[in-house]
């Protein structure tokens, strides 16, 4: 399996994704391999930008590697920063670990470098700012063995720091973290959270890997939703409920006070505004039936419940909710709106 996976996986086009390996009609799960948890092959995917994330990138790792269940690979891919790349080829970060420069831009190129480098049959992609606990690897790797399973997003707490304030549980998504609202339990997603997440190999490659077109390229992002976009795509190509949420596979996500202020979920919730108007244009049909759903039976009645909560802390959540929903509503119309004109200006 791994050489037929290693000719497979070097496919990069100039924008830093895979060539699509298979046609797009829908086949069935039991095409892929059948995974044994004792004995797959498992890696992990660690994509990193800049020298100012270096301590936390080695707590990551040094996180990684004392879980209980060891992986086979690790990867850590520099996105254009050849000093940072040079620095890290002298660390001490561990012996399977390996650093490589990204193939392309972006965290989606740099995570499709990672596992186009790695044989291993499942691919977990983790953040450099993230610390998982010990049984992290395990309860994914053991999630990625079932049958009927082509991916996975874990649950994602928030670890404050800077004497940053917790935000509503409601807008949790806007720092990379398990909201209210998000599905409960052992269920099918509609797509991981990108601090986290894991996939076979095999369906990932099939579908070309994460889309360029998505995820920030840079320290300010300016774009979102790749991990939406990658679950789409693999649930067109292998069934609506082949991705899951693990619930057990816990890591702890760094929220400093920079990303809790109120500039920073304006800017954040435009963002997330336009990608989602741009992956809903891309792939027409229910891809934002959770977004719907999550808008009414979340963050609406959420800010009822904390106007009426007679607390100042509850009106400054209301009113945070009523900012994202604003501002992330105004950019998916904006986007939405621009595209049409486009289009329209094209055809005249």
């Amino acid at each position: 399996m791994f050489e037929r996976s290693r000719a497979l996986g070097r496919r990069f086009d100039r924008l830093g994704h895979w060539e699509k390996a298979v046609p797009s009609d829908q086949i069935p799960m039991s095409n892929l391999p059948n995974l044994d948890p004792r004995t797959v092959h498992v890696a992990v995917i660690v994509p990193t930008y800049t020298v100012d994330r270096l301590d936390t990138l080695r707590k990551c790792i040094d996180a990684i590697l004392k879980n209980t269940r060891q992986p086979d690979e690790i990867a850590v891919v520099v996105d254009r920063n050849v000093s940072l790349f040079e620095l890290l080829q002298n660390e001490p970060l561990g012996a399977n670990v390996r650093v490589m420069l990204s193939e392309g831009r972006g965290v989606c190129a740099a995570r499709n470098t990672g596992a186009s480098a790695c044989e291993s049959e499942i691919l977990l992609f983790i953040d450099d700012d993230v610390f998982p606990d010990r049984e992290w690897l395990a309860t994914m790797t053991s999630m990625l063995c079932r049958d009927s399973v082509a991916g996975a997003g874990g649950n994602i707490l928030p670890y404050y720091i800077d004497g940053a304030r917790e935000l509503p549980s409601e807008i949790l998504w806007l720092v990379g973290c398990t909201y209210r609202g998000h599905p409960l339990g052992d269920v099918p997603i509609t797509r991981p959270i990108g601090s986290t997440m894991a996939f076979r190999r095999e369906a990932f490659i099939a579908v070309g890997g994460f889309d360029a077109r998505f995820g920030p390229s840079s320290a300010r992002r300016t774009s979102s939703n790749e991990e939406l976009a990658l679950s789409e795509n693999i649930r067109k190509r292998y069934g609506a409920n082949v991705i899951r949420y693990q619930p057990e596979s816990i890591v702890h996500h760094r929220v400093p006070k920079t990303r809790t202020t109120l500039q920073y979920l304006i800017q954040r919730s435009w963002v997330e505004g336009t990608s989602k108007a741009e992956v809903s244009l891309a792939h027409v049909g229910d891809v934002l039936n959770h977004d719907q759903r999550y808008l009414i039976g979340t963050m609406l009645p959420g800010i009822v419940r904390y106007l009426f909560s007679g607390s100042w802390s509850g009106i400054k959540a209301a009113f945070q909710l009523l900012v994202v929903t604003i501002v992330t509503a105004a950019g998916y119309l904006a986007y939405r709106t621009s595209s049409f004109v486009r289009r329209g200006n094209s055809r005249a």
